[in-house]
């Protein structure tokens, strides 16, 4: 097998410094299906031991047909670093999600640049996969066509959400990376990957194995060894948010992941203002807490919890 390093320059910081995106390209003896995986577009998305794990796997295991890997697809996102905090979710100078910026423009803002030079080296592959992490969560796909839902059962993550790139609510998912893949008719999933900012052992395993399934199923790899997934794979199209109802601290009643019944405590607001007494909320339908946000401090109307109602599940 041939691995060759990705070495592609954005350009340079003011102080003369390259922007450069790393990244490897395993090509394999015979011709067959190309993947390409990326990690990384948001500073504190960290996915970094996914790709060593594959990375590992690679250089142990014969390929047919091509794997592009990009561990940190935004170097500039890395960079947005305060005290402990990496705050790469947003463009500090255009104020842009910069996984809204696909296909990209080499001669646009520096958000679209970057996304240029990532789509050019992605739209050479058959299958684009783009993993992220996501607040206090655990890992869960994100398909923008229908049609692939036969790939997400093959990956076997249990929770995965299907948009309607169609629908004006999710529209903004268009420039994201796998919306751009899936509307060129590439197979396009993004994966989140667990909690922003942390590593999780049994997710980062959860995530590699689907991953080499997936691979499976394409014919990149051939291994019988691979652990088949012990999930009931489900799918769903609308999640429901609870938001703040004023500003104030605000303790979790319940975690990521947990099921709940209507009628009970999902958590309790407290304000400065009145020790005294606090602001009970009440789950208002029997569900799972998909992702919570990693604060306890909140401004009024803030998001607090993203939940999947229990009638919303379908079997895939």
């Amino acid at each position: 097998m041939e691995i060759t390093e990705i070495k592609t320059n954005i350009g340079n910081t003011a102080s003369g410094t390259p922007l450069l995106i790393n990244g490897y390209h395993l090509k394999g003896s015979h011709p067959g299906k190309k993947i390409y995986i990326q990690g990384g577009i948001h500073g504190g998305e960290v996915t970094i031991w996914i790709f060593q794990e594959l990375f590992k796997y690679f250089s142990e295991h014969e390929i047919q047909g091509e794997v592009f890997l990009i561990p940190v697809a935004n170097p500039v996102a890395w960079n947005q670093r305060i005290y402990f905090s990496t705050l790469g979710k947003f463009d500090f100078y255009m104020g842009k999600d910069w996984n809204r910026n696909f296909p990209g423009n080499e001669d646009g803002t520096l958000g679209e640049r970057i996304a240029k030079k990532l789509f050019d080296i992605a739209s050479r592959a058959d299958f684009i996969i783009d993993l992220h992490t996501s607040r206090d969560s655990f890992p869960f796909a994100i398909l923008s066509s229908k049609n692939d839902l036969a790939y997400a059962q093959k990956i076997g993550l249990e929770y995965n959400l299907l948009l309607d790139l169609d629908d004006p609510k999710f529209s903004s998912y268009r420039s994201t990376l796998t919306g751009q893949g899936s509307l060129s008719n590439a197979p396009s999933i993004a994966i989140e990957c667990g909690r922003h900012d942390s590593y999780n052992e049994e997710y980062c395993k959860e995530v590699t194995n689907g991953l080499l399934r997936l691979m499976s199923h394409l014919g990149i790899i051939n291994d019988k060894k691979i652990p088949p997934t012990t999930k009931k794979v489900k799918y769903y199209s609308r999640l429901k948010t609870y938001r703040s109802p004023n500003g104030g601290f605000i303790k979790f009643n319940k975690h990521a992941g947990d099921e709940y019944k209507k009628g009970e405590i999902l958590f309790e607001l407290i304000n400065p203002s009145d020790l005294g007494s606090a602001t009970v909320v009440f789950a208002e339908e029997d569900g799972i807490l998909q992702k919570k946000s990693p604060t306890f401090i909140y401004m009024p109307g803030d998001d607090v919890l993203e939940v999947l109602p229990l009638t919303n599940i379908k079997f895939i």
